[in-house]
């Protein structure tokens, strides 16, 4: 799935609209609307995503969160996995580091204590 296909579901539930009514509304059929649904295709444009957004009567925030989505992804060369994927990437490297580090200032800390101790 992608994010906005995910936000698309959640608004789905949280509006209580059913998809055989909305892709009747948006003018498809139900299949390409579970396509659209679980990130398996894009909306064929924008005038789809306004009868979506007006179907399910989402507020001008609501809609701009999903015009934002759909930007990105249009302008996006990589895809959400992808980015999820380089983010957990990212903490790995992120949390070996922070090992690395306090290992570090452990030996330092025993190197000063023998030190002391030898004063």
């Amino acid at each position: 799935m992608s994010v906005f296909s995910d936000l698309l579901s959640e608004y789905i539930t949280m509006k209580d609209v059913g998809v055989y009514p909305l892709s009747q509304f948006c003018g498809l059929d139900r299949s390409s609307m579970y396509k659209i649904i679980n990130g398996k295709r894009k909306p064929a444009g924008e005038d789809v995503v306004r009868k979506m957004a007006q179907f399910m009567q989402l507020t001008p925030q609501e809609m701009g969160t999903v015009s934002r989505l759909l930007n990105l992804k249009q302008t996006c060369p990589i895809s959400p996995q992808e980015v999820q994927d380089c983010i957990q990437l990212l903490q790995t490297h992120l949390v070996q580091a922070l090992d690395s580090d306090a290992a570090l200032l452990e030996l330092v800390a025993q190197k000063k204590k023998k030190n002391q101790a030898w004063q």
